[in-house]
């Protein structure tokens, strides 16, 4: 009987500790969203493009994915990266509702101190949507933020490229 009691006893004690030991890890976590969303996130959308050497597309290291280019591509034209800067410093937060990707890539801004990354995927709805990660396109998830003038500008430029 004793055993018995002894068993009860600890189960519940685990059930009454696990909800704790999930807040704990939750919180950890939006701890270090809020660490690294001003280092990553911030300095992306406000970017100046006096600052701004040079933009670099890159395809996703997910091969799995539907790549918008198969290799990576520098763009330095003052003029590109003038209207990039403005479409990022116009991007709102968003959250996107299971969208279905045409395609993706990884952005990389080139500024004179140190390079900004993230995921870019345009949508069939027309939207491009900027994923923001701890790691370059993994890690810790920092937010979603939707820019439709800098897929229209990316799908633009490129073209421009393929038709030289």
């Amino acid at each position: 009987m004793k055993v018995n009691n002894i068993k009860i006893t600890i189960l519940l004690t685990i059930f009454a500790i696990i909800p704790f030991i999930i807040a704990i890890i939750l919180g950890l976590n939006a701890l270090m969203i809020s660490h690294y969303k001003p280092i990553v996130v911030k300095p992306v959308l406000k970017i100046n493009s006096k600052n701004l050497i040079c933009v670099e597309i890159a395809p996703l290291q997910d091969k799995s994915r539907n790549n918008l280019v198969n290799k990576s591509i520098k763009f330095i034209d003052k003029n590109f990266l003038n209207k990039i800067c403005e479409s990022l410093n116009k991007a709102k937060e968003y959250d996107p509702n299971h969208p279905i990707s045409i395609w993706s890539c990884i952005i990389i801004l080139h500024t004179n101190k140190e390079a900004y990354s993230f995921v870019v995927h345009k949508t069939k709805k027309n939207e491009l949507i900027l994923s923001f990660f701890s790691d370059i396109d993994s890690g810790l998830h920092l937010g979603w933020y939707r820019s439709d003038l800098l897929g229209m500008f990316i799908e633009r430029q490129l073209g421009e490229v393929s038709s030289k």
